[in-house]
């Protein structure tokens, strides 16, 4: 019956990591997420304010992206790793299908459970793009307004 667990638990491991690769591969590295949201959405910048606006919405997924695909290489790994020891035996393969659809289910709820609650109290994930990022990684905005001194010195 052990080996009969770990065989259903790594087949699972397995499945959820080819399950959330499929997604996309990202990393969780905040310039490497702020650079792939460019590519995925509009940055304005007030050339007055030196604020930039963007949808936080989208840059949160790009985050729970990121995350769950790291996950996703764990998993795999974890799974062929236990299924070094796991087989089934004398167990019904009917069986062993539905207990590993079940602990599939099981495993991507939870994790996405964990990474969304992660990626809305996470200070890194929440702390905004700045003009100061946008600068520090040489990403002009897709939209600017002019500043109030730049309109000056057209006057002038």
């Amino acid at each position: 019956m052990y080996s009969f667990i770990i065989y259903i638990i790594a087949i699972s491991l397995q499945i959820s990591g080819a399950v959330q690769l499929s997604l996309s591969f990202v990393s969780t590295k905040r310039d490497n997420v702020i650079r792939n949201f460019i590519g995925k959405s509009i940055i304005s910048r007030d050339n007055n304010t030196k604020t930039v606006y963007y949808d936080k919405k989208a840059y949160k997924q790009v985050f729970k992206s990121a995350y769950l695909n790291k996950f996703s290489f764990i998993y795999i790994f974890l799974g062929y790793l236990l299924g070094i020891w796991g087989t089934i035996e004398k167990e019904s393969k009917h069986k062993a299908a539905i207990f590993i659809i079940l602990t599939t289910i099981l495993i991507l709820t939870i994790t996405n459970l964990l990474i969304s609650l992660y990626v809305k109290n996470s200070k890194e994930v929440n702390r905004e793009i700045t003009n100061e990022d946008l600068e520090r990684l040489h990403i002009r905005p897709d939209i600017e307004n002019i500043s109030n001194e730049e309109i000056n010195k057209l006057f002038n």
